[in-house]
């Protein structure tokens, strides 16, 4: 009622002014109303050129119209499976988009077949609002599960969901302007939330990382050079090169007098720090070559840092849990590793017994060599030879 009384108010005080502004004043229809659709008319939007009309309805279909001819519909355009809730024109080509409850965006030609050129699939809801951006090569469409999604026309691919948190329900409204660099969302939770192109801001911020992380590797291997060991482990870490801190491990599992050392940077770790340690031991661990270097690792991580004790208050439920599964896969392929150690100490025991039972560890005499018509033939312990062999040469 508010609102009707201010409309009514600024009527009567147009009439009574005495400015001729030129601007619009009066409205009067054209023609009699037109029933164009079975059900209900959810959106509606007039092409650049001001020559189509597009209308989108409950019905499942989409009808284009000629604006100066609104008797018969130009087109009438299926293949939604549930209402059409929005259509848009594209600003650039020759088409319109429609999003639907079927949880689908259509892009039609709006001339010569009016055929369905693409299909984009991803919202997990109805999708009530899409809209042309970056001159008409992407999409912004918006959902009823307050999803707000980003498309590349060309490739048909969603590169981008938008903070579903916010908005608490059902997005209603999504309006673009600055060719998609700024947008504003209503939705049925009464707010409106307006949202900004970032992507310069991320690509600069990724810039300064690469930057960033390439100092640090540049120290990583400096520290390496220098066998500054503790604080190599440190900058393994805050750049999650895994394999590197394997390397690192190593080498400390290799030299028994710099056990104090992996004791040190172990104790200057975060306990988030320390949790990766052991999901990247679990990893190790399923390797045979890798195992001991494991099992160094993880005796000192668990045994003088308590990551699995549940009274250890500093290690936070998100955390514990992870650890507790990293701990049962490592235990059940350590078993693996026993096991498999259990079978080679047997074969060696067998080695043993047949090396002891045979004459190869006794200590050998000289070998004697036997001249037989310009052959030689060894004879091994000083044995004599073979009555045959003598016979034959008493024959000869």
């Amino acid at each position: 009622n508010k609102m009707m009384m201010m409309m009514i108010e600024g009527k009567e005080a147009s009439h009574s002014s005495t400015d001729d502004s030129g601007g619009i004043e009066e409205l009067k229809k054209s023609a009699d109303g037109v029933v164009a659709h079975l059900k209900d008319i959810n959106g509606l939007a007039v092409s650049a050129d001001d020559n189509l009309v597009a209308t989108g309805s409950s019905d499942r279909t989409v009808k284009l119209w000629k604006a100066n001819d609104l008797t018969s519909p130009l087109a009438t355009l299926k293949g939604h499976k549930r209402g059409v809730w929005s259509v848009v024109f594209s600003p650039v080509d020759r088409v319109v988009c429609s999003s639907s409850g079927d949880q689908t965006i259509k892009i039609w030609a709006v001339d010569g077949d009016f055929a369905c050129l693409r299909t984009f699939q991803g919202h997990e809801a109805s999708v009530t609002q899409v809209c042309f951006i970056n001159a008409g090569t992407q999409l912004l469409s918006a959902s009823s599960d307050a999803a707000v999604k980003l498309w590349t026309i060309k490739t048909n691919e969603c590169i981008n969901t938008f903070a579903e948190e916010a908005h608490e329900d059902k997005i209603w409204a999504l309006r673009c302007w600055g060719d998609g660099g700024s947008i504003v969302t209503g939705g049925e939770d009464s707010r409106i939330v307006f949202w900004h192109d970032a992507t310069e801001e991320e690509e600069e911020a990724e810039r300064m990382e690469r930057e960033h992380n390439i100092l640090k590797e540049q120290e990583l291997r400096n520290c390496l050079r220098n066998k500054e060991w503790a604080k190599a482990i440190r900058i393994a870490l805050k750049l999650s090169h895994s394999r590197q801190l394997f390397k690192i491990f190593r080498h400390l599992y290799r030299h028994a007098s710099t056990d104090e050392v992996l004791r040190e940077a172990l104790g200057d770790c975060t306990i988030e720090e320390r949790a990766r340690i052991v999901l990247w031991s679990r990893e190790w661990n399923t390797h045979t070559d890798y195992v001991p270097v494991a099992h160094f690792v993880l005796s000192r991580l668990l045994r003088e840092h308590a990551l699995l004790d549940g009274a250890n208050t500093t290690v936070s439920s998100e955390i514990r849990q992870p650890l507790r599964e990293a701990a049962q896969h490592i235990i059940r392929y350590s078993e693996r590793h026993l096991k498999r150690l259990d079978k080679l100490l047997q074969r060696t025991y067998l080695l043993d017994y047949m090396l002891a039972s045979t004459s190869i560890l006794q200590e050998l005499p000289d070998s004697r060599a036997i001249n037989d018509g310009g052959k030689n033939e060894y004879l091994l312990g000083g044995g004599a030879l073979p009555a045959e062999v003598e016979s034959s040469d008493e024959d000869d």
